[in-house]
């Protein structure tokens, strides 16, 4: 009687599909070793299913044991081309290994021999661990490229309703408006923010009656399209710190036209600052009215004979009025002007940030050795559950000796899940090259006349937006950790050295800006 064989192919992506790496190519040279072996092939398995790092999240990896489950009379001899094929994830990996050998099957890797020896084990833990190496590193590459596309002003996400990418030979893929949709959206647009669509629910009733089942029905589609920046011609990306600037793509439209639905569907609270204004005005946004509390705006006033002035105001009636721009941004560089730190104790918070950077990436090392340790321990007991298992032939033991492989699986993939994030830690001698002179003399660096340098003082410095009053001036200003500690003169190191301690992640939080440019570039 022939032994039988399971073959499973797989491919990440539609070009590897049509490729030499495709389903075809894999499942030809599978069962060539099938027919080598006097196998008898008795199922095929595709996988053609992106993403999904844990095999639980692959349907053909679940459809595979779930056949194995069902067969479990027969013995199987399971072929795949790769070990990256199985899985690109070293835990995920092990995980998948386990289950197989829990149902008494043999795998075979095409690219690889697959041999029950501590040295086998070995090389193909290795192995496994540097496909989790390559998929993450290409994961990284993909978000910086894709973090450069926004930054350089292009959308790099999904396209909103109306809107589609096209290829252009000057801007690679950009978003284009689709007719009629885009038409039909914009309309609904400004109707909305002229109140003759006076709710959310006219709004969607609007477009329905005019889109059909175009429209990506679900919680809360119409206030996505309402608040997407991307109608206005805008970018914004918060969550990789992508601030709302000028895309390069055409507006459907105008920035004002969305402002004015962003307050009415925010109640009159206008959470952005229009790109246009903050080169004129860097303080818009950063200063809030002592007596109502709102955020200041700032626009230009025309005089009698057609001489425009630029004034900081409040929108609140009998509030502060206007106030010259000349005047708030001089008694803004006197506040400035009273923070420099002195360069002993520059040096010295250097010195105490760099002593705590070492400390805290030793403490990150032992952690994940103690977590290493603890992982090995459990793969060890694992393996011997599942060596009990194979070797047993009570069915109640082989499955008592199941179940307890499955737990200690369970428990290396929390272990796993409670290890620190992989986050990059900044570096901490880089951050203060970029930054020192941020550091050294804001008022210089707010003065140098760039946007952003302005920009980075005022996110630097202050924690909190300040108070204006139209005869005191500035308020009591909230200033940011760092700067907490750099304006105490009178501070000692071990108070330096316990501050920093108690509030690391902050004072990185802080630190980590200058890494985002090159000094003295504009961004935008």
């Amino acid at each position: 009687m022939k032994e039988k064989a399971i073959i499973y192919c797989r491919v990440s992506s539609k070009r590897q599909k049509i490729e030499g790496h495709g389903l075809e190519s894999q499942e030809h040279r599978a069962r060539q070793l099938a027919d080598s072996n006097n196998w008898e092939v008795e199922n095929v398995f595709y996988d053609d299913q992106t993403g999904g790092i844990d095999y639980k999240e692959r349907s053909k990896v679940m459809d595979l044991l779930g056949y194995l489950d069902t067969h479990c009379e027969n013995s199987y001899h399971v072929i795949f081309d790769d070990l990256k094929r199985l899985a690109r994830d070293t835990m995920s990996y092990l995980a998948l290994r386990g289950e197989l050998a829990v149902r008494k099957v043999t795998p075979h890797c095409l690219n690889f021999r697959l041999e029950d020896t501590p040295e086998s084990r070995f090389v193909e833990t290795v192995i496994a661990s540097a496909g989790e190496l390559e998929r993450r590193q290409n994961k990284r590459q993909v978000v910086q490229k894709m973090k450069a596309r926004l930054e350089a002003g292009y959308w790099v996400f999904q396209a909103p309703l109306g809107l589609a990418f096209e290829k252009s030979k000057e801007h690679g893929k950009i978003l284009v408006p689709q007719q009629p949709e885009i038409g039909h959206i914009k309309h609904a647009l400004e109707l909305f923010s002229k109140r003759v669509l006076r709710t959310k629910l006219d709004f969607e009733q609007y477009l329905e009656s005019r889109l059909g089942d175009k429209v990506l029905r679900g919680n809360g589609w119409a206030v996505r399209i309402l608040s997407n920046c991307l109608y206005a011609g805008l970018i914004q990306y918060e969550p990789w710190g992508i601030g709302l600037k000028k895309g390069k793509h055409p507006a459907t439209i105008s920035p004002s036209t969305f402002e004015k639905n962003q307050e009415i569907l925010n109640g009159c609270e206008i959470k952005f600052d229009r790109k246009d204004k903050r080169e004129e005005f860097p303080l818009r946004g950063l200063v809030k009215c002592s007596v109502c509390g709102g955020n200041l705006t700032a626009a230009w006033s025309t005089g009698r004979k057609g001489k425009k002035f630029p004034y900081y105001r409040c929108k609140t009636p009998k509030c502060l009025g206007s106030i010259r721009k000349q005047d708030m941004e001089e008694q803004f560089c006197e506040l400035l002007k009273n923070i420099r730190p002195t360069d002993k104790l520059l040096k010295l918070f250097q010195a105490v940030i760099e002593d705590e950077y070492q400390m805290q990436q030793s403490l990150r090392h032992i952690f994940e050795g103690q977590m290493e340790e603890k992982v090995k321990n459990l793969q060890k007991q694992q393996e011997n559950a599942i060596q009990c298992a194979m070797g047993t032939q009570n069915p109640t033991l082989r499955q008592a000796y199941e179940r307890e492989a499955e737990k200690i699986i369970s428990q290396i993939t929390k272990l796993q899940m409670s290890k620190q994030s992989e986050i990059e830690q900044i570096d901490v001698g880089t951050a203060f090259l970029i930054g020192k002179e941020y550091l050294k003399n804001p008022l210089v660096m707010w003065k140098a006349g760039r946007l952003h340098d302005k920009l980075k003082v005022q996110n630097m410095v202050f924690q909190e937006p300040l108070e204006y009053d139209k005869k005191q001036g500035f308020g009591t200003a909230c200033f940011s950790l760092t700067y907490k500690v750099l304006s105490s003169p009178n501070i000692s190191k071990n108070q330096l050295v316990d501050t920093v301690r108690k509030s690391w992640n902050q004072i990185c939080d802080e630190l980590v800006g200058f890494q985002d440019e090159p000094l003295g570039e504009a961004s935008g």
